[in-house]
């Protein structure tokens, strides 16, 4: 059985840098209710770049404005749980 879903007006980005790829959250790609975007710091325009402090960092967007965010701790690992992500996007559906 195949699922049907319907494009989610809530995105969450993840941006790491490739030096720090080891601590990429490849978890996240299977989040519901929303898009999933992932893009290297290093790819980013300038601007974007300039306003990372810490890698990786999660953001999550509602109808195109940040609504969320996370961001690594000094061990440069995002240790937020996959269900307290989760839990944030459906609560932003509602």
């Amino acid at each position: 059985m195949t699922e049907v879903v319907e494009s989610s007006n809530i995105v969450v980005v993840q941006i790491n840098a490739e030096w720090n790829a080891v601590n990429t959250r490849e978890d996240l790609s299977r989040l519901r209710g929303c898009d999933y975007k992932f893009g290297w710091l290093e790819d980013m325009p300038a601007e974007i770049r300039k306003t990372i402090i810490s890698v990786p960092v999660v953001v999550v967007y509602k109808e195109g404005q940040p609504a969320c965010q996370w961001v690594s701790d000094i061990s440069l690992r995002l240790k937020t749980p996959f269900q307290e992500i989760q839990d944030t996007i459906y609560m932003l559906a509602q």
